[in-house]
């Protein structure tokens, strides 16, 4: 039985060490500023004027900085790339929605992020896509040249 037990804390702890250093990877990839190419909600795009005002994120450890228009929101983030779909959970501190969460699914390869959030307080996106969802907002964004 001590012998069962030991194993098993042994196959969680590993596991445990993996998912955090997967996270580890992730956070170091997702590190920088990232402009908006894409927007689209319930089969809708965002035209390029309005792409215009909402610029960039940026990622930094886990913090993020978003700027729309003159508006600046902050917060942190938590991710998960061990999940299928990978999670990102956004809590912002600052703006009209501070200490709210915003649950997202990601996709990262190489200078392109693909988020899918939905409203807040609505259940996590399944998958990207948002054609009949109102409720749910695709992004994509491309790595800002240095």
């Amino acid at each position: 039985m001590c012998r069962l037990v030991g194993a098993l804390s042994l196959v969680l702890l590993v596991g445990f060490t993996l998912q955090a250093q997967d996270a580890r990877q992730e956070l170091a990839r997702l590190e920088g500023e990232w402009k908006i190419e894409k927007v689209e909600a319930g089969g809708i795009s965002a035209t390029p004027d309005q792409l215009k005002e909402l610029k960039s994120v940026t990622f930094k450890g886990n913090t993020f900085t978003s700027l729309a228009g003159v508006a600046k929101l902050e917060g942190t983030f938590k991710i998960d790339p061990t999940k299928n779909p990978k999670t990102m959970d956004l809590m912002f501190k600052s703006g009209q929605d501070k200490d709210a969460v915003y649950k997202a699914i990601y996709s990262l390869e190489g200078d392109e992020l693909k988020m899918c959030g939905a409203e807040l307080g609505k259940d996590r996106p399944k998958n990207f896509d948002v054609k009949d969802k109102k409720n749910q907002t695709l992004m994509v964004f491309k790595r800002a040249k240095s």
